[in-house]
């Protein structure tokens, strides 16, 4: 009864092991680099987000400005006011003293 016998290759066993090693190692680099360029490509890019958020800040920042000019203006006004009625006030006097 003939034995089967294999003859095993030392030098090509480990030549197939290297290889199936370095597959993996770049099949790992390949989705480290894919991932890291999915990662740059998406910080750089506008999203509709930061639009609406644009817009939103924005949309406040008006609304304060025209609030603070709205405070700062309404004192002018009264002291314009004041100071017209004043006025009529002191014309009313001096009319009155040159009638008497």
């Amino acid at each position: 009864m003939p034995f089967l016998v294999l003859k095993i290759n030392p030098v090509e066993s480990k030549q197939k092991e290297l290889k199936g090693d370095v597959m993996k190692i770049m099949i790992h680099i390949g989705i480290v680099l894919f991932l890291f360029v999915n990662v740059a490509l998406m910080s750089c890019s506008k999203s509709l987000n930061e639009d609406a958020e644009k817009g939103t800040i924005e949309t406040m920042t008006q609304e304060t400005a025209h609030e603070i000019v709205h405070r700062i203006q309404t004192p002018i006004n009264n002291a314009r006011t004041l100071q017209a009625e004043q006025a009529d006030r002191l014309d009313a006097m001096e009319d009155s003293m040159k009638e008497q």
